[in-house]
């Protein structure tokens, strides 16, 4: 990608903006959100930003996304995770790193041509949807559901992924880059126990067209809802609508091999527990 631009400098009072105008707020939130409607990035904004914030992730941030995860098979997932990173890093200063894809990257598994077709189908794939469905606040269809032998009877991982393509002109002619939503949910004993959210950047090569490049960030903020799968929204508040397009929405459900419906299912509030109003 050309940098026609050059360096952009951003302030304090710029970067909380950014952080806050970036991820999608609900509509509700745009009266808390400085200077709403007063200011758009261009795509080469966003760009630096990615190469500004596309970094290892900081210990606070790692603490924040592991430790709600505590005896969950989620936890275990992170933290071998966690461990194999480490241990392919020197001892020596500085201390070890993780990136944020390959925290993001570890919840997934391993699918290949051995069983890609060991997908659930039938009852079990509608009981597991099912017991999905009482979580979200949109119900959308679920395109594969996996069982995992790393999470336990109760446990629930959800990813859903939106791309949009980023235009340098309203007319659609020159691509800037593809970005990515990405969002994990982990569930457990009827309650939402964690998550983890990033979003992405990624474009060819303007020289070698077989050559990726790809940026991920922490996420501030993630699509709420059907943001993530409804063409209509508009994917990234901080950017001219004209200049975005959708592309497309995936989503991918792990179960455990033992799974249990009624223990998967969002868990009642006891009596009692109603705010009167």
């Amino acid at each position: 990608m050309s940098n026609k631009e050059g360096s952009i400098a951003y302030d304090t009072q710029e970067a909380i903006w950014y952080n806050t105008y970036f991820t999608m707020p609900r509509p509700e939130q745009k009266d808390d959100i400085p200077e709403y409607g007063k200011r758009s990035f261009t795509p080469n904004d966003l760009f630096h930003w990615y190469l500004i914030e596309h970094h290892p992730v900081g210990y606070e941030a790692l603490r924040a996304l592991v430790e709600p995860l505590a005896g969950t098979s989620f936890g275990r997932i992170a933290l071998d995770a966690l461990h194999t990173e480490f241990d392919a890093q020197p001892l020596a200063p500085p201390p070890p790193t993780i990136m944020p894809e390959d925290l993001y990257l570890a919840f997934f598994k391993h699918i290949d041509d051995t069983n890609i077709d060991n997908d659930l189908k039938g009852m079990d794939a509608l009981n597991a949807e099912t017991a999905l469905w009482s979580h979200l606040t949109h119900n959308v269809a679920v395109h594969s559901i996996y069982p995992d032998e790393r999470l336990e009877p109760s446990e629930m991982a959800f990813h859903q992924l939106r791309h949009d393509d980023v235009w340098y002109d309203p007319e659609h002619t020159h691509l800037a880059f593809i970005h990515g939503h990405h969002q994990w949910q982990f569930f457990r004993n009827g309650e939402r126990v964690g998550g983890l959210s990033l979003q992405s950047v990624h474009w060819q090569d303007h020289k070698n067209s077989s050559l990726l490049h790809l940026f991920h960030v922490l996420a501030e903020g993630s699509p709420h809802g059907r943001q993530f799968f409804d063409e209509r929204m508009q994917a990234i508040i901080a950017l001219p609508r004209e200049l975005q397009t959708f592309k497309r929405y995936t989503n991918l459900l792990f179960v455990s091999e033992r799974f249990d419906f009624h223990a998967a299912l969002k868990a009642s509030k006891p009596p009692g527990t109603h705010i009167r109003r």
